[in-house]
């Protein structure tokens, strides 16, 4: 099993295409669905293997040819190779076989998936990148440390401000470091001491120091805290608890809805910017705790609604407990990841929660992430 012909049944989640071959799965990167493929294997285990093209022998109608010269060399993009649309529909397949194939959910039973989006390109507002003696910058190709350098005319994902920067020879004396534009669209680098970061969306000032998470999208951001705002539908005698809030990104806005609200990371330094910003947005009825969320004590709360944004590893099965024991009548889950997703809502289900809103927000356009915005509603 090395070097074989390959039928691709369908596209699944981490940029693949899946197929069969002597009874065992086989994934391979920029593979389409109903193409055939010579293939080489790169990894082989008991249940399945991976594998690069070697020759398409039959494209599929779906292909076109990507608009960046680094497309299949740089780890950046998986979906160039596909107009928007088709790119869409796959996130959107990839995310009903995870509900029903992890979650249980009957295909009936999911709810209409709204899908939004917006600008396919220069969305990023901040990246970390790798940069070398030379002055190249870029990313480095997927699963080695080999850095392959922005194209001429610059990276297609990055804000414009951004990628103009590195399309000149840039030396920053260090191997990798983040870059982020603010909302004053000046360049700043992690490598600079106390780089503050500040973004107005919503009406609200969030400043942040360059390492603490914050959404990328420049295009999709606020939308996506109507969307949680929406969801969660607060009133002015409810309290919330927001899990992951990281810098207060939702926290701050949905506390203009409600009686109090509680963000919770147990990222000591997003919490110390959280209170900041809480202060310089003159917001009085919201607190911030340092604290892992398995850890809680699900008797300290009783919020009517709770936010989870957690990382791409999903909920942890003692945090999931926590959520369920706390039993907020909804919770409004945030997710990068459709199968961990669905495992977490597993659980909730089993919980007595019913799945009843679902949006595909795509915040990470031309790659292989799915964001989503979900609502689950006490049964």
């Amino acid at each position: 099993m090395n070097t074989f012909d390959l039928k691709i049944v369908k596209s699944v989640y981490g940029g693949f295409g899946l197929g069969f071959y002597d009874q065992r799965a086989v994934f391979v990167p920029f593979a389409l669905a109903d193409e055939l493929v010579k293939v080489d294997v790169t990894s082989e285990k008991k249940d399945h293997a991976f594998a690069n093209i070697v020759e398409i022998l039959e494209p599929s109608e779906k292909r076109i040819e990507p608009k960046c010269c680094n497309f299949e060399l740089c780890g950046g993009c998986d979906y160039l190779h596909i107009d928007y649309d088709e790119e869409l529909l796959i996130k959107q397949k990839i995310l009903t076989d995870s509900l029903v194939r992890i979650a249980k959910i009957d295909n009936n039973n999911i709810p209409v998936i709204d899908i939004i989006f917006q600008n396919r390109y220069q969305y990023r507002s901040h990246a970390s990148v790798k940069n070398n003696k030379d002055g190249k910058t870029g990313f480095y190709k997927k699963g080695t440390n080999k850095l392959v350098a922005f194209p001429s005319n610059g990276c297609m994902l990055l804000s414009k401000a951004l990628a103009e920067i590195f399309v000149q020879p840039y030396y920053s004396g260090y191997k990798e470091f983040k870059a982020a534009i603010g909302c004053d669209s000046k360049a700043h680098f992690s490598f600079n001491e106390n780089t503050v970061i500040k973004e107005i969306i919503n009406g609200l000032s969030y400043n942040r120091d360059i390492n603490c998470f914050f959404q990328v999208n420049l295009f999709l951001r606020s939308k996506m805290m109507e969307i949680v705002r929406e969801y969660a539908a607060l009133s002015k005698n409810d309290n919330f608890l927001d899990l992951g809030c990281g810098v207060g990104f939702f926290s701050l806005y949905l506390s203009k809805d409600a009686d109090f609200g509680i963000g919770v990371d147990i990222d000591r330094k997003c919490i110390i910017w959280a209170q900041k910003n809480r202060e310089a947005n003159k917001i009085e009825n919201l607190e911030f705790i340092q604290y892992s969320v398995s850890s809680l004590s699900p008797g300290r709360f009783s919020p009517g609604v709770v936010i989870a944004d957690p990382p791409r590893a999903g909920l942890s099965k003692k945090a999931r407990y926590v959520v369920s024991a706390i039993h907020p009548r909804k919770l409004v889950y945030v997710s990068c990841n459709p199968s961990t997703f669905s495992r977490d809502a597993k659980d909730f289900i089993k919980a007595g929660y019913k799945l009843e809103r679902l949006t595909l927000i795509d915040m990470f356009p031309s790659t292989c992430h799915i964001e989503l915005i979900s609502l689950f509603v006490s049964s």
